[in-house]
């Protein structure tokens, strides 16, 4: 098969059947790229997609389930990846660093309103302090849409290298009671409420306060950790 849009050597014992194909681009030998081609759709005719334009978009019915499934047959130490790369650069192959609190990449949960895709849930990567060579420091941040008539994207938790932060106005509630002298959680039911003016932890019958301390770490257990709070 040769064509000026479609290249190749297929070798086969019996037919060779293709099913319906339609590039905007050129498939070319060696590495099999596609290049100058806008978005590639499996399993419908037109994008369902408004948000953005998307190169890869997969639709299914009932009859399937929905999925990219990745397998790795190796002995060693090696196994799928997924990676989510961003640079400050409109030019492939330029490696330009990013900035500090830049967005790297989203992973979005949405559902079907009755009129389209709206979101639900999205974990997002930034890139957080100093960016530099070997060095991309960055924190995920979880968002989680309200139930309201207007739904309000809402950060609910942050990680970052040195802990975790909860959202403002927001309560997380923990498998442990709080050890006011060495900051551990222990035993019974616990809350904690990042919406006091009091500063650092306080306990209030069976809830835990946060007012001004900024980030908050959450041992697996008191036998792990000393100090459970993180200025």
């Amino acid at each position: 098969l040769d064509s000026s849009v479609f290249k190749g050597t297929f070798t086969a014992s019996g037919t060779v059947t293709f099913p319906a194909l339609t590039l905007g681009g050129a498939i070319t030998g060696g590495a099999q790229t596609i290049t100058n081609i806008g978005t590639i759709i499996v399993g419908a005719s037109a994008t369902y997609e408004s948000a953005f334009v998307p190169r890869l978009e997969l639709n299914n019915t009932t009859d399937t389930m929905g999925g990219i499934a990745m397998h790795s047959w190796d002995n060693q130490d090696r196994y799928p990846h997924l990676f989510f790369d961003k640079a400050e650069s409109d030019t492939i192959g330029t490696y330009t660093a990013i900035n500090t609190a830049e967005a790297m990449g989203r992973i979005v949960f949405r559902g079907a309103d009755g009129t389209d895709w709206q979101n639900s849930i999205y974990v997002k990567a930034i890139a957080t302090g100093t960016i530099g060579d070997n060095r991309v420091p960055g924190l995920l941040e979880f968002h989680l849409y309200t139930d309201a008539a207007t739904s309000v994207d809402t950060t609910v938790l942050t990680l970052l290298a040195t802990g975790l932060t909860i959202g403002t106005g927001l309560t997380l509630t923990m498998s442990g009671a709080f050890n006011g002298a060495t900051g551990i959680v222990t035993a019974a039911s616990a809350k904690i409420n990042p919406t006091s003016g009091v500063a650092g932890f306080s306990v209030v019958s069976t809830a835990l306060t946060l007012g001004s301390l900024g980030s908050v770490i959450i041992p697996q257990s008191a036998a792990n950790a000393t100090d459970a709070l993180a200025g």
